[in-house]
């Protein structure tokens, strides 16, 4: 008989709804890997309760919405501690035993002693979580911290409890990384950081973000293209905040328009309640919302996708953008063969755009340069689109749902064979 390897996704975080990328990737994740029958999986995450107790009438019926639509188990939790919040270190001993009862009750009740089990963590907090579980266990546990992000540079200096925080965080991300046995990072400049400051370890890996499946990508890119230049259709997507405000878009937008002869049109697909300035604007611009599992059709019809960047100015948003930022909109915008048009700040992410020619990087106005803005390229040219197009098309690939959640699968086998040669 079969002994099928355990895979245990964990995450503890924010109010989760469908929409929400990081746990929709999770979730998408497990059903990819278990429908495959190599592995057995069981996603468990872990919900803070003042942000359920503030909307709970929702929370019931999301869900309910998450488990109808999700084919591998799923099981939720509550928990006083909010991952990201300064008080979750200083807390994070009072509330594990809970956490850790009630998973190695669900995980190993029943299980053979043989059986391979992987926790596979999407951030800090899980990975203690499970870095604990693995402690107890008699059998082999290996645990994967998967970061979704690393530890903000800005917690020294939000408050005096930050400053008392940032040395003490980071001797427990310290902890994480060395105890785990693979840390995974979803931008290569934080693998650059975590190597740099934590030692060049080789549990270390870059793995990159999901974007969409194959069957979403439209089948005829000249096709594609011929609809999109002939619509001069600019996408954002998103949320609209700190990140992304309406300011730093219309910037981006008046840069745009302002290289086209014709008149382009800029379309922002957005949840959040959107105000904009009444005064004649010198581009065409339009808002849309749409249920995620459509939301593909507005990147294929879409010339690129903008990347418009933080709106904040300050040294912790441009810091985090070069080290800690790669767009999930942009991955899925490539994933579906289609280029960008990306603020230069988010240092990765435009070398990436610039060093395969995949899109445009463009330059907010900087008050130490004499010189405005400008767009790097032709854009305005037809030739040109069609080049970074054909190449965001061939780069897609790498993106895509089944490869990625392809080379989640051969990570963990790896540590399923190592396992069991140490057996």
């Amino acid at each position: 008989m079969k002994n099928t390897p355990l895979v245990v996704l964990l995450s503890v975080g924010s109010y989760v709804k469908t929409s929400d990328l990081v746990y929709s990737q999770m979730l998408k994740l497990g059903d990819a890997i278990d429908e495959a029958g190599d592995y057995t999986v069981k996603s468990f995450v872990f919900l803070p309760i003042a942000s359920c107790i503030k909307r709970y009438r929702q929370v019931i019926s999301d869900l309910k919405d998450i488990k109808s639509r999700t084919e591998h188990e799923v099981n939720f939790g509550f928990t006083p501690i909010r991952w990201s919040g300064a008080f979750s270190f200083f807390l994070r001993e009072l509330f594990i035993k809970s956490h850790v009862y009630r998973l190695e009750s669900a995980i190993f009740k029943d299980l053979a002693s043989d059986t391979p089990v992987i926790l596979h963590c999407r951030n800090y907090y899980s990975a203690f979580v499970a870095l604990r579980v693995k402690g107890r266990q008699p059998r082999s546990v290996k645990v994967v911290f998967d970061t979704r992000g690393l530890m903000p540079f800005e917690v020294p200096y939000i408050s005096k409890m930050g400053s008392l925080l940032f040395g003490p965080f980071h001797r427990w991300e310290h902890e994480l990384v060395k105890s785990s046995d693979v840390v995974l990072v979803q931008a290569k400049k934080s693998k650059e950081y975590l190597e740099l400051v934590h030692g060049k370890e080789p549990n270390i890996a870059f793995l990159p973000i999901s974007g969409f499946p194959l069957k979403r990508r439209h089948k005829k890119l000249d096709c594609r293209f011929k609809t999109a230049w002939k619509k001069k259709q600019f996408l954002y997507v998103g949320s609209l905040g700190h990140w992304n405000n309406m300011e730093k878009l219309f910037t981006a937008f008046s840069m745009i328009a302002a290289r086209f002869d014709e008149e382009v049109e800029f379309l922002v697909a957005t949840t959040e309640q959107i105000s904009f300035p009444q005064e004649r604007l010198p581009f065409k611009i339009k808002f849309t919302s749409v249920p995620y599992d459509e939301v593909h059709r507005l990147y294929n019809d879409s010339l690129a996708l903008i990347i418009a960047g933080s709106a904040g100015d300050d040294f912790f948003s441009q810091s985090n953008m070069r080290l800690n930022y790669f767009s999930t909109k942009a991955v899925e915008a490539l994933s579906l063969g289609v280029p960008l048009v990306v603020n230069d700040n988010l240092t990765e992410l435009a070398e990436f755009v610039d060093s395969n020619h995949c899109g445009f990087k463009f330059s907010h106005f900087d008050k130490y340069k004499n010189s405005s803005t400008d767009l790097c390229g032709k854009i305005e040219e037809k030739q040109a689109w069609g080049v970074v197009s054909r190449n965001a098309d061939k780069l897609g690939s790498q993106f895509l749902a089944e490869n990625v959640h392809t080379a989640y699968a051969q990570l963990w086998e790896k540590l399923i064979l190592d396992t069991r040669e140490a057996q």
